[in-house]
């Protein structure tokens, strides 16, 4: 798309309850679970000159528009909180180094895979939701930047290649579990603004969708009362302005511009102490947990013995018969519960 128009596709969809009462919400008095609270991290508010490398949802080479506006605001989101830690010395040498290794932190920079993020969250052609990207990343961890092709590795409309749950192998499954040993990523709504949305852009930078107005990519961006209508993801960096995956990547929108869905993610890195989880593989439809030692795989005698090696239902990775094949598996349990 060379020139957006008022509600021109880009991969959002809407629930018909877009905020949820089990979910949490800042600044909402009615809602049942009230918010999580705030923590001042960034004092001025400001993640703009944060952000990661621009990553386009819509490649220049092959044509091919993903649809994934959801997965790359995410994506964004949370490279840029992330990036604005590690400048000020924020993070914890143990986290910074593992994800120096596993190839998070690119050129000084954190960035994450989109496309992983899409498929694990089950994102098509017809987009996907805000809340659906934030409880995938939550529950099942997010994979460095150029894990997948993305775009310019698809033809234009070969959304089957690029949406392939296959493609998630159980390489990339098992290290975005590792992602999580290190950060946790709750998410909390936002409603208000004023002195409401200041304060939550000193805690993170918003991921949120809105209206893509005429004149989007020649910003700044008039309002074009659209009132609440929504058909893209962004992530905002200050007030009224936006870091989208078109370019140009930063935008400045007019004073009125309505954003009418903002979320948090309030990603926390653990404590240098924390134990680390095992990572665990088992077979669909079957009980049996095994770790991997070198290229092979060994059963472990019960749960319990599991859960004394680190491990928990959320770090176990569950592989097809296909997958299952290509390890060796040892004879015997090497690790008993008591």
């Amino acid at each position: 798309m060379d020139q957006f128009q008022p509600q021109s596709f880009t991969g959002l969809l809407i629930p018909d309850v877009p905020i949820r009462p089990q979910d949490y919400v800042h600044g909402a008095e009615n809602n049942p679970l009230g918010g999580l609270g705030l923590r001042v991290v960034n004092p001025d508010g400001k993640w703009t000159d944060y952000r990661p490398p621009m990553q386009k949802q819509k490649s220049n080479k092959t044509g091919f528009e993903s649809n994934d506006c959801t997965g790359f605001g995410y994506c964004r989101e949370l490279a840029t909180y992330l990036n604005y830690c590690l400048k000020n010395n924020l993070l914890p040498p143990t986290f910074t180094d593992w994800a120096t290794a596993k190839g998070y932190i690119k050129n000084g920079s954190f960035m994450f895979d989109p496309q992983v993020l899409g498929i694990m969250a089950g994102t098509t052609s017809a987009g996907n939701w805000l809340q659906t990207v934030a409880d995938t990343a939550r529950k099942r961890g997010l994979a460095p930047a150029g894990t997948l092709p993305g775009p310019d590795g698809y033809a234009t409309s070969d959304y089957a290649g690029f949406y392939n749950p296959s493609l998630i192998t159980p390489e990339i499954d098992a290290l975005c579990k590792e992602f999580l040993q290190y950060v946790d990523l709750p998410y909390q709504w936002l409603t208000g603004k004023g002195t409401l949305e200041m304060d939550g852009l000193k805690a993170c930078p918003m991921y949120v969708a809105l209206c893509t107005c005429g004149g989007w990519n020649n910003p700044p961006v008039p309002w074009c009362n659209a009132g609440n209508a929504a058909n893209h993801a962004v992530e905002q960096t200050e007030d009224q302005t936006i870091v989208d995956s078109y370019d140009p990547d930063v935008k400045q929108l007019s004073a009125d511009y309505n954003i009418p869905f903002q979320m948090m993610i309030l990603a926390s890195v653990k404590e240098q102490s924390m134990q680390q989880k095992a990572i665990g593989f088992k077979k669909a439809n079957s009980a049996t947990v095994y770790v991997q030692v070198g290229s092979c795989l060994v059963p472990v005698a019960d749960w319990q013995a599991f859960v004394r090696l680190g491990g928990d239902s959320n770090s176990v990775v569950t592989l097809s018969d296909a997958d299952f094949a290509k390890f060796t598996v040892a004879d015997g349990s090497l690790f008993k519960s008591a």
